[in-house]
């Protein structure tokens, strides 16, 4: 295993500092799939159940809801989130996406949610 970088590390840290700490206030749960290369592959041509995207939309409504924080904060406190902030960083890290404002991976996750639930049926969501 190598271990991450120094400044991914230290984020890893913060988040966990933070999720440890109690007066911060609940996570939504999140129950995202396993986008494995063979479910990815099915996206995209289009085969993937309705199930498998009605968990994205699940997954994209809680991370939507984990970004909606550092708008909160950033104007109850003047900053942004001590949680967004380190999962931004990791997030970049793991996939390559760079994250330069979280509001607009919140505006992008929002736009996607639409999208699927314009095709899917989220009835039993």
């Amino acid at each position: 295993l190598i271990p991450p970088p120094p400044s991914i590390a230290d984020a890893m840290s913060r988040l966990v500092r933070h999720l440890k700490d109690e007066s911060n206030r609940a996570l939504p749960s999140m129950n995202a799939p396993p986008l494995t290369g063979k479910v990815t592959s099915l996206i995209r041509a289009g085969q993937a159940s309705a199930s498998v995207y009605r968990e994205i939309l699940s997954a994209l409504d809680a991370a939507s809801e984990i970004l909606l924080l550092d708008e909160i904060d950033s104007k109850s406190r003047g900053g942004s989130c001590s949680l967004v902030n380190p999962l931004t960083q990791i997030l970049q890290h793991e996939t390559g996406i760079n994250v330069v404002n979280p509001k607009n991976l919140r505006t992008n996750f929002l736009d996607a949610m639409q999208l699927i639930e314009s095709v899917v049926s989220t009835q039993y969501l």
